[in-house]
């Protein structure tokens, strides 16, 4: 029988299930507290193309169930990579950059792969300069396109982002300062904790205490040591062998997969309908003026006198030829139509979703 598994669930059943002398890099007892019941915990996936954020929250029988649906973006070790890549083509101009794309597209591939394995030594604040090999094509590429110059002699580079980096050669080897080389990981690491802090606002973050980290980047120090300065007041689980956390906690996963005892719908479907009160049967608050409840029992909505802007603000174009009242009327029923699925109005009956604000000022609540 063909069982799927979600990868951030299995990579957080591989820290849970892990034998003590296999355990986290983390304080002494970090994951007891992790998985205890009523704990909650949010999954960092760290791949080389994808960053795969999801939380959970253990229950009183030790099962999991998942609070925030998986998100997350292309923020993974390939970012990293192609910021790299952009630096040796700023290194050796347009020209180049254009010669190797047409005639021998398989050298940034190299470089790329020898950068794969050079980047794990980069790390915070270190006074070590960063080596990593370029592949000789590289070199002749650029003596071809520039005559009479040779790659070692140059002595910065300009990003870009017009950044000046200082850089030398010994023998086949590039060397940068590793502070230089951190700017490497800047993009997706700023990425992957702007994403973090918008799930610890969501009323389903909040009381995280533990970020697990698991995958291939997760062995990253730069992305480790920016994760705990962003975090200081949670603990960061990072499991020996982060890279095969996903494909161990899958097998366990299979041999019982009533450990996830509960997970989230990504999306919501219904039937949006409209039907006529009935005091027997329906509740007085969903009534409107013309005893109707409203579409899927929301409030309905009517525009303000501020009838221009709120065009403009609702994304809503009208004819001018039309009468004011049907102006409004049209209005409405599109804003309606926009906002009909929204679901949980709360006690202050204000949209809960970003658009509030703008509701604020445009729309008034019937009551």
């Amino acid at each position: 029988m063909l069982t799927i598994a979600l990868e951030p669930e299995a990579a957080a059943l591989y820290v849970k299930h892990l034998p003590i002398e296999k355990r986290v890099d983390g304080k002494e007892g970090d994951v007891f507290q992790t998985f205890s019941p009523g704990s909650k915990y949010i999954v960092v996936d760290a791949g080389g193309g994808t960053i795969d954020i999801t939380a959970h929250q253990v229950m009183e029988d030790s099962k999991i169930k998942e609070l925030i649906k998986a998100t997350g973006g292309s923020w993974g070790g390939t970012r990293v990579d192609g910021e790299y890549i952009d630096f040796i083509k700023c290194l050796i101009g347009e020209t180049a950059t254009q010669e190797i794309n047409q005639y021998a597209t398989n050298v940034f591939f190299e470089a790329c792969r020898d950068f794969e394995s050079a980047k794990r030594t980069i790390k915070p604040n270190s006074d070590i300069k960063f080596t990593v090999r370029i592949p000789s094509q590289i070199g002749e590429t650029y003596m071809k396109t520039h005559p009479g110059r040779d790659l070692k002699s140059v002595e910065s580079v300009t990003t870009k982002n017009g950044k000046k980096v200082k850089i030398a050669f010994t023998g086949d080897k590039l060397r940068l300062a590793a502070s230089d080389a951190e700017g490497f990981f800047a993009q997706s690491v700023q990425n992957i904790i702007k994403h973090l802090r918008t799930l610890f606002q969501q009323k389903h973050g909040r009381g995280i205490s533990t970020i697990i980290l698991v995958g291939g980047y997760a062995e990253s120090p730069i992305l480790i040591e920016r994760i705990r300065s962003s975090f200081p007041g949670m603990r960061t689980i990072i499991p020996q062998e982060a890279a095969w956390s996903v494909l161990r906690g899958a097998v366990i996963f299979g041999h019982d997969p009533s450990l996830i005892r509960q997970r989230r719908s990504k999306y919501s479907y219904g039937v949006s309908v409209n039907r006529t009160f009935d005091p027997t049967k329906h509740d007085e608050k969903h009534k409107n003026g013309n005893n109707q409840p409203t579409e899927n029992n929301h409030t309905s909505w009517k525009l303000s006198d501020s009838i221009g802007k709120a065009y403009n603000n609702l994304g809503i174009v009208l004819s001018n030829k039309a009468k004011l009242g049907d102006r409004i009327s049209t209005a409405c029923n599109k804003g309606w139509k926009s906002f009909h699925g929204l679901s949980d109005i709360s006690i202050t009956k204000v949209n809960p979703l970003t658009m509030s604000h703008l509701y604020k000022t445009v729309v008034h609540l019937l009551v």
